[in-house]
C-alpha cells in the first residue's frame, strides 16, 4: 500500500505515478496505490480548484481501469485508489494539513492490509513530487520479508537543478540535512536517519502499534519515525532510492520546499551543526552506556564533565530523577539503555544539538561546519576543492556526492 498526499499537484503528481508504474507489473499488482486529494477551507481558490481538476483526472483514470484492476500510466500500469478530501463536505478540517492527509490514507491501508490477511505487509508514505526507481516496490517489499523489520526509510537524492540559484539552494539543504545524519551516526545515536515523508516505510502492525501517523500540519514524518525508532527500530533501506522535487513551497513551516524557498529569498538557511554538537553527544551516549549502574546525579556530574551547556540543558529536562526511576523499574543493562534511548528521544536530542549550537558563539560558514564534521568522524576529504565551495557549485556538488558516498557508512562503537 502506497500513500500519497495531494494537495494542488497536477505539475508533478503524473510523473510520480509513472515512476511508480514502472516498476514491473508482477510487483505493481500487489500494491495498491492511495492518492488522498485533500484541502482545508483557509486553502486558497486557485488550489481548491486543481484539487477538483486531479479529483476529475485520476477518476478518469481509474474509470478506465483493465479487467486486473491496472490503470494505464505512461508505458506501466498501477493498482490505483482514490479518496476525496477536498470535495465539499469531505474537506479537512480548519488547521490540518499533510500529517492528517497521511493519516488517513495510511488508516485505510492498515484497514485493507487486516481485511486481505496480510497485516503484516508493508505501508508506504511518498509524495506527489517524488519520483520512485523501477526496482522500489521490490525493494521495499523484500525487506519486510525479514520478520524483524519494522519501519525503514529509502535512500534519497534530490535532483540537482534548475537555475544556479535553485541548484545551490538544493545543495546547500541536502547537505544539511546529511551532516545531520552524519553527525548522529557517528555519535552513536540510535535515531540516525533522514526523517522526510516520502522516504517512510512500516509494516501494518507496527503502524498500529504506535497509532498511526501523527495528525500534524508539518513534522508528522519526524514524530511517526521517533515512534517507530521506539518501539521496534528504523532501518536505512540502500536498495532503492526516491527523488524528490526540489521545488519551492511555502505550504509547511519547514522542510525542503520552504528551506529552497527561504534560500532563494535571501535568509540564511539551514546549515550544518557544528561538529563540536556530536562530539559532545557521543561523549554523553558513550558515558551512559559506560556506567548505566550510577545513579543520576552521578551521570549529571558526568556530564558537566563532558560540557557544561550539557549539564545544564539536562538539568533542565530532569534527567536524575528520570535516570533513578528507569533504573528501578529496568529488569537488566539492555533494559535500561533501551527504557533510555526512549527517554532521550530523536526530539530532545534535537534540542541538545540546538542548544550547543547557540552557546557555541558566531555560526560558521556551512562549509566549514562541514569539513570539520568529516575530519571530526574521521572521514576528512583532501580530495575536496574547500577554498572553491563559496563560490563554485561543482565543487559543492563534489561534497554532495562525497556525503552521499557515506550514507550506509557505520561508525565504530563511540
Amino acid at each position: 500500500m502506497v500513500v500519497i498526499p495531494v494537495l494542488a499537484e497536477m505539475a508533478v503528481l503524473p510523473q510520480t505515478l509513472e515512476s511508480l508504474a514502472a516498476n514491473p507489473w508482477e510487483e505493481a499488482a500487489s500494491a495498491l496505490v492511495v492518492a488522498v486529494v485533500n484541502h482545508a477551507p483557509e486553502t486558497p481558490p486557485e488550489e481548491r480548484g486543481e484539487n477538483v481538476r486531479t479529483l476529475r483526472w485520476l477518476g478518469d483514470k481509474i474509470r478506465r481501469s483493465d479487467g486486473e484492476g491496472g490503470v494505464s500510466l505512461g508505458g506501466g500500469r498501477l493498482r490505483l485508489a482514490l479518496v476525496d478530501a477536498a470535495s465539499p463536505g469531505l474537506e479537512l478540517a480548519a488547521g490540518e494539513g499533510v500529517g492528517t492527509a497521511r493519516r488517513i490514507g495510511l488508516d485505510l491501508g492498515l484497514r485493507v492490509l487486516h481485511d486481505n490477511g496480510c497485516v503484516e505487509g508493508p505501508l508506504i508514505s511518498l509524495d506527489a513530487d517524488t519520483l520512485v526507481e523501477p526496482g522500489y516496490l521490490r525493494a521495499i517489499r523484500g525487506h519486510f520479508e525479514d520478520p524483524a523489520a519494522w519501519g525503514a526509510v529509502a535512500a534519497y537524492r534530490h535532483p540537482v537543478e534548475g537555475t544556479p540559484e535553485a541548484r545551490a539552494a538544493i545543495l546547500a539543504y541536502e547537505t544539511y540535512l546529511r551532516c545531520h545524519v552524519l553527525g548522529l551516526r557517528f555519535a552513536g545515536s540510535p535515531y540516525a536517519f533522514p526523517t522526510i515523508g516520502s522516504t517512510i516505510a512500516c509494516r501494518g502492525t507496527a503502524y498500529a502499534a504506535v497509532s498511526g501517523m501523527p495528525a500534524r500540519r508539518a513534522g508528522e514524518d519526524f514524530y511517526f519515525l521517533q515512534k517507530l525508532a521506539k518501539t521496534g527500530g528504523v532501518d536505512c533501506l540502500f536498495t532503492t532510492a526516491v527523488h524528490p522535487s526540489p521545488r519551492v513551497s511555502r505550504r509547511t513551516p519547514f522542510g525542503t520546499g520552504r528551506a529552497v524557498a527561504g534560500f532563494l529569498s535571501g535568509e540564511p538557511g539551514a546549515r550544518p551543526y557544528p561538529a563540536e554538537c556530536y562530539r559532545v553527544l557521543r561523549s554523553w551516549l558513550s558515558a551512559v552506556r559506560a556506567e548505566p549502574g550510577l545513579p543520576g546525579r552521578d551521570l549529571l556530574r558526568a556530564a558537566r564533565g563532558v560540557d557544561l551547556a550539557l549539564g545544564d540543558y539536562l538539568e533542565g529536562a530532569r534527567f536524575e530523577a528520570a535516570w533513578d526511576s528507569l533504573r528501578r523499574q529496568a529488569p537488566s543493562r539492555e533494559a535500561l539503555l533501551a527504557q533510555f534511548h526512549r527517554w532521550f528521544d530523536a526530539f530532545r536530542t534535537l534540542r541538545l544539538i540546538r542548544v550547543l549550537r547557540d552557546r557555541a558563539g558566531p555560526p560558521e560558514c556551512a562549509f566549514t561546519a562541514a569539513r570539520r564534521l568529516l575530519e571530526t568522524a574521521g572521514m576528512a576529504c583532501a580530495s575536496l576543492e574547500w577554498d572553491r565551495m563559496e563560490s563554485d557549485l561543482d565543487a559543492r556538488a563534489q561534497l554532495l556526492e562525497r556525503l552521499r558516498s557515506l550514507e550506509a557508512w557505520l561508525p565504530s562503537d563511540p
